[in-house]
């Protein structure tokens, strides 16, 4: 790992930590990402960390500062880094993949040019849940829904979701026996208990999701079964299906210069409905009869609503 290469990391790991991180918390995820070197019986001291802090702050853009109340460490923008939308929208991006980070920081110069639809992003929610998913710690939380309702309870975060401009947690519940989704704009309150949880055995977050669009999974027993759904789209319509397919299932059976037809499995819920309706004109569902029945419905009460 060269030089500078060591300055990248420490700078990534503390912009998705926004709250601190402690020398141990680095210790340890230096230590995962430099199998390698510790398998060679080198960790990382704290006399190299220091001497990364020192020669971060000469570069000019950022320091590392430390609460010595708490023990944490934090990144703090200098002048030049004034106006840096970087760090605002890290924790989207720290969650996936350090090497879109690393892309970011590359294009810090056109970051004026960069425009992207606004996200809710609530760093302190999204720092205690991937804290809480890394480590198998039981979340508290705190849901607002909509409406005014509000309760609390203890869950075991399984997983994160972005979709449709929003994150959600997956989560199991002991109180209701049962998984639950819980947007995060919905969240006031997220702390970490002391308590640890175990994931079931070959869980994958892939794999859950797999036959929804979104995040809901109906509400009736048809919804909440996957269906062979037939969808009939105009030819340019098609077209921009074939480059951001609707589901993962997506087949395409037939293709004219007029229209396209496409196959898909998934749930038939109010969501797929929605995303239908948002082609307009320009798409059909031919089967199954219960979502193309359900569609017309949503169709009548618009035709009433503008009547």
């Amino acid at each position: 790992m060269k030089q500078y290469d060591k300055l990248e990391w420490v700078l990534l790991f503390l912009l998705s930590k926004p709250h601190g991180a402690s020398f141990d918390d680095i210790k340890e995820q230096w230590a995962k990402n430099n199998e390698e070197m510790v398998l060679r019986g080198k960790t990382l001291q704290y006399r190299t960390f220091y001497n990364w802090c020192q020669e971060l702050k000469a570069k000019g853009l950022y320091s590392i500062e430390c609460d010595r109340k708490e023990n944490l460490y934090y990144l703090k923008p200098t002048e030049n880094s004034a106006g840096d939308k970087l760090t605002s929208n890290i924790i989207e991006d720290s969650i996936t993949d350090y090497g879109k980070i690393r892309r970011a920081l590359d294009n810090r110069e056109i970051q004026d040019r960069i425009v992207k639809d606004p996200v809710f992003e609530s760093e302190e929610a999204l720092d205690a849940i991937t804290t809480a998913i890394r480590q198998g710690k039981v979340l508290h939380i705190c849901y607002e829904k909509f409406g005014g309702e509000s309760y609390e309870m203890d869950v075991h975060p399984y997983a994160l979701r972005l979709c449709e401009r929003r994150w959600y947690l997956l989560a199991y519940s002991p109180e209701r026996k049962g998984m639950r989704i819980y947007a995060l704009d919905r969240l006031p309150c997220c702390d970490i208990v002391n308590e640890s949880f175990s994931l079931p055995e070959g869980f994958c977050a892939d794999d859950y999701f797999r036959d929804c669009i979104g995040v809901y999974f109906g509400t009736t027993a048809e919804e909440r079964q996957p269906a062979t759904v037939i969808l009939k789209t105009s030819h340019r319509q098609g077209e921009y299906l074939q480059t951001l397919p609707l589901h993962h299932s997506q087949q395409m059976v037939m293709e004219s210069d007029e229209y396209a037809l496409f196959t898909y499995r998934l749930l038939p819920t109010d969501e797929l409905v929605t995303r239908i309706l948002a082609m307009g004109a320009e798409a059909e569902i031919l089967e199954p009869v219960s979502l193309r029945e359900k569609i017309k419905a949503r169709i009548e009460q618009l035709r009433t609503m503008y009547g």
